[in-house]
């Protein structure tokens, strides 16, 4: 079995949106897929870095391509210059899905090659962003017996935010030409995966052309060997609350610190030995929360870590904090609940109904609270903080429950479901 493995983004890009393609493309790497990534070669604006993951993927063979003018605007260079360049990637944002949509230029070209000097069973195409599907349907027309995979890391006609902030005018349009995009392209698309059974279901409600049977579920899952040389957990002096990660749009700490700030009104032993940790880079939104917050003292903000570094703060963390906003997001199931569970410490979870509220259930690791329940956030902490201080905060998942997520695991699926297509 040979993939051309698509993925826009992929180290040293870092944050969120290239881990599921990173584990993934290992695993099947290491159960003996014969794979090539084909990624870009610019950094496209993209400002989180983490150069450490390029050690992840040194043992696969990684093609890269430039996007064209899609990286960041200079701040070297006088902007007036640089209009060109604005223009178009507010163009490419409206008419073409998203501003990475001049990476089809070369992505097609080196696909095409790739393909025409070696066989190619399947050509997979990580989403977000969702306009390289141009580059799958068009290689699809030049070898029509190559079967494309899509995989839904989010809804495209749904991706929380994307249609909500700036001109409402820009908004529609952007709208009517992503639908426009999203049914020409659909149809040429073989076989599709998404993280979630809601993005499944709002595709099969969507076109009556895709078949039950074509579209499947692979959680995000983690990757066991990110966890080598992290570290135990200890109980410290500090009831600590960590956050690792970015607050996706629609989503903020704004809820967590105010009913932190109640509890630490009704408990105030809290000041003495609360601490929260937020890691990550944020949003001005975000820093404004911070800024609001009435105990300065207890709060740490600290800039993006590398993944190992994040995750030995989740391991010696006492308790991990998931937020998911009610607006838009309960479609997804994050990597990081996967990276907190695997992290083995309780997880404070504000989500809404909806899949990741249902796992953190099942898995006996944490509570759960409505996003938008400051009461009930304050009485979560407040528990917490009641069973750190009486020793009496750990986790007892099910046997195997956490096991079933790991990324060598999913892929196996995932490998099982190619074969019935050879």
């Amino acid at each position: 079995m040979r993939i051309l493995f698509m993925t826009y983004f992929y180290p040293p890009l870092g944050g969120i949106p290239p881990q599921r393609s990173i584990r993934l493309s290992r695993a099947l790497k290491r159960l003996g897929v014969d794979i090539v990534v084909l990624t870009t070669s610019n950094r496209q604006g993209w400002t989180d870095l983490d150069p450490s993951l390029l050690e992840k993927v040194k043992s696969l063979q990684v093609v890269r391509t430039p996007s064209p003018g899609t990286d960041a605007l200079s701040k070297k260079r006088p902007l007036l210059t640089q209009v060109p360049k604005l223009l178009l990637i507010k163009l490419m944002n409206v008419l073409f899905m998203d501003y990475m949509f001049a990476w089809n230029f070369t992505a097609f070209f080196k696909a095409f090659s790739i393909i025409r000097k070696s066989k190619v069973d399947f050509v997979y195409n990580s989403t977000p962003p969702f306009s390289p599907f141009l580059t799958t349907a068009l290689l699809k027309l030049f070898f029509p017996k190559i079967k494309v995979i899509g995989d839904f890391r989010d809804s495209f006609l749904k991706y929380p935010g994307i249609f909500e902030t700036g001109n409402r005018l820009k908004n529609r349009l952007r709208y009517l030409f992503c639908r426009l995009w999203e049914r020409l392209l659909i149809r040429h698309i073989d076989i599709f995966f998404t993280v979630s059974p809601p993005i499944r279901e709002e595709y099969l409600n969507r076109y009556t052309l895709i078949k039950p049977g074509q579209f499947h579920i692979i959680y995000n899952g983690y990757d066991e060997e990110d966890w080598a040389d992290t570290g135990s957990y200890k109980r410290g002096d500090k009831f600590r609350i960590t956050y690792t990660g970015t607050f996706p749009l629609l989503c903020s700490p704004e809820n967590f610190l105010k009913g932190y700030a109640l509890a630490v009104k009704e408990n105030e032993r809290l000041k003495e030995v609360g601490e929260i940790l937020m890691v990550g880079s944020f949003k001005r939104k975000d820093q404004a929360d911070f800024n609001s917050f009435p105990y300065p003292e207890l709060l740490r903000v600290e800039p993006p870590k590398p993944l190992k570094e994040a995750i030995r703060l989740q391991v010696i963390s006492d308790v991990n904090l998931l937020v998911i906003s009610s607006a838009g997001k309960n479609q997804v199931v994050t990597g990081k609940l996967f990276e907190y569970m695997r992290s083995g410490r309780p997880i404070l979870a504000l989500a809404p109904e909806g899949p990741a509220r249902e796992i953190i259930l099942k898995s006996r690791m944490g509570i759960v609270v409505d996003p938008d329940d400051i009461q009930g956030i304050k009485e979560a902490i407040l528990k917490l903080f009641r069973d750190w201080e009486t020793d009496a905060l750990y986790v007892n998942p099910p046997e195997g429950f956490v096991e079933q997520f790991n990324s060598c695991a999913l892929a196996k699926k995932f490998i099982e479901i190619l074969e019935r297509y050879l």
